[in-house]
């Protein structure tokens, strides 16, 4: 939030957000996990699931803090996935 300079507006509708997305998330893996399907499928069929979502839960993010700041988001977040490889890649 203090990176992307958000609003108390902004910051209070992300959180409402998220939260809506965790529930989301955890009864799509109750549902993947009832199914009971192979371990294999379980996976493919989660990915496919959460990344439809992915796509969906951005737009959605989008709209509450403009286009401007969803690019430094998204800037921030790979430069993080980009660390976490190094560091990775230094314990191997």
């Amino acid at each position: 939030a203090k990176q992307l300079e958000l609003t108390e507006t902004q910051k209070a509708e992300v959180i409402a957000l998220y939260e809506k997305q965790e529930k989301e998330r955890a009864k799509i893996r109750e549902e993947i996990r009832e199914k009971k399907i192979d371990a294999e499928k379980n996976r493919e069929a989660m990915k496919a699931k959460f990344d439809e979502r992915r796509a969906a839960e951005n737009a959605e993010l989008e709209k509450i803090i403009g286009k401007e700041k969803m690019e430094k988001l998204q800037k921030i977040n790979e430069e993080r996935r980009q660390k976490m490889q190094e560091r990775r890649n230094k314990k191997n």
